[in-house]
């Protein structure tokens, strides 16, 4: 149980309604030094994986999403902790899937080998539908799609982070003076200091440079 680290957290305002961080990145870390050793390795490894943002979006590639989840399989992981990360590694792929048929290519083999729990032949078979055939289960493919062929990488993160904000409080409300609860305090702040970050120009620049990036990469 983490009463005192929980209970020193100041409240985290929904994302879209704030205008500042309620702690600083220095003051997050220094409560979070009350982690146990083996929740802290957990959460450093785990965080720069299912980290958002439009320079995370446009950062990672095919390879290094398989090489990530290749790196967390062997990795001793609470519960909760893994269930989060394979619901995010999920989207990942998917969104990493539709911007790839953004660019007018096939699903990539580093992709369709990848064991994320989806059905690679299903989208395979749906390629061209808005939601890779899959939005009975995920019901937000569409709307990514159209943020893609919209060139709208902001409107994209924002249904990112409103899905995965919406499943950290969940786990948060079932799980309070948990480690559960550390952890989507922690990954619901990165989100907020990413989302406060942005800057709608260098969005569209960027959306740019990912579908070219995208492109170029199978190509070679």
């Amino acid at each position: 149980m983490y009463y005192d680290l929980v209970s020193s957290l100041p409240y985290l305002p929904y994302f879209r309604r704030a205008d500042r961080l309620p702690i600083t990145p220095l003051r997050l870390e220094r409560r979070l030094s009350l982690l146990k050793p083996s929740h802290a390795t957990q959460l450093n490894q785990v965080r720069p994986i299912v980290a958002l943002g439009i320079d995370q979006l446009k950062a990672h590639t095919d390879e290094a999403l398989v090489k990530n989840l290749s790196k967390c399989t062997d990795v001793p992981l609470d519960k909760e902790l893994r269930e989060y990360l394979l619901f995010r590694v999920k989207q990942r792929w998917l969104i990493a899937a539709l911007r790839c048929r953004q660019g007018g290519l096939r699903l990539p083999d580093t992709l369709a080998s990848a064991n994320v729990g989806l059905n690679t032949r299903r989208v395979q078979q749906y390629w061209e539908a808005p939601g890779l055939g899959l939005e009975a289960l995920h019901r937000w493919l569409p709307d990514a799609a159209n943020c893609l062929s919209n060139h709208d990488l902001l409107g994209l993160e924002r249904l990112l982070i409103e899905l995965n904000w919406a499943w950290l409080t969940r786990r948060a409300d079932q799980d309070m003076f948990r480690f559960a609860a550390v952890f989507a305090y922690v990954f619901k702040w990165d989100m907020l200091r990413a989302w406060l970050q942005n800057d709608p120009i260098a969005a569209k620049l960027k959306f740019t440079e990912l579908v070219n990036k995208v492109t170029d990469d199978q190509h070679n």
